[in-house]
């Protein structure tokens, strides 16, 4: 028997409050921080439009569009996510929702200071700027490291070559000695 069930998004579930409320939000952020912790991705366009309910669980759709952390905009587009995610809750009466900033922070396990959005944002953007100038740093101490690589392999081979030509030269010498 092929048993079929249908899921609804989020925003069309009428969710009960309280205790099962609770744990929805905590299976959420758990959620949301093995996305970005174990699976090294942010959502991107997390919200309530983006989640399923099925069998008494949420789900994440539309998964495909997610980056990485490392994105140029990653960080942004978390506390994107994180801003939609706590605003949907406490615009539907949940009580202890957490702050966009506060949820970011638990999710990432950083330890940004909170402030009006603005303010929180310059920090993520910072804190990328930092990340691609490390980054940026890494390649061309990674390019140093190859040309330099290359560069004594080359010699190398160049060393190898001369000694197997001149241990050949010694070898043919040394024949035509013995057989004189």
């Amino acid at each position: 028997m092929d048993v079929k069930y249908e899921s609804k998004r989020l925003t069309s579930v009428s969710l009960r409050f309280d205790k099962p409320m609770r744990l929805l939000r905590e299976f959420l952020l758990a959620m949301m921080e093995r996305l970005y912790q174990v699976c090294n991705l942010v959502h991107a366009d997390l919200s309530e439009y983006n989640m399923l309910w099925h069998q008494g669980q949420v789900w994440f759709i539309d998964v495909s569009q997610s980056v990485e952390p490392n994105h140029p905009h990653g960080l942004e587009f978390l506390l994107r996510d994180c801003t939609n995610v706590s605003t949907f809750f406490s615009n539907i009466g949940v009580h202890g929702v957490l702050k966009p900033h506060e949820l970011f922070n638990r999710v990432t396990k950083l330890d940004l200071k909170p402030g009006d959005h603005q303010e929180f944002l310059a920090q993520i953007e910072s804190l990328q700027k930092f990340a691609d100038d490390e980054k940026q740093g890494k390649d061309v101490d990674n390019f140093a490291f190859d040309y330099f690589f290359e560069q004594t392999r080359a010699e190398q081979e160049v060393n190898e070559r001369s000694a197997r030509k001149k241990q050949s030269a010694d070898q043919t010498e040394r024949e035509h000695l013995e057989g004189d």
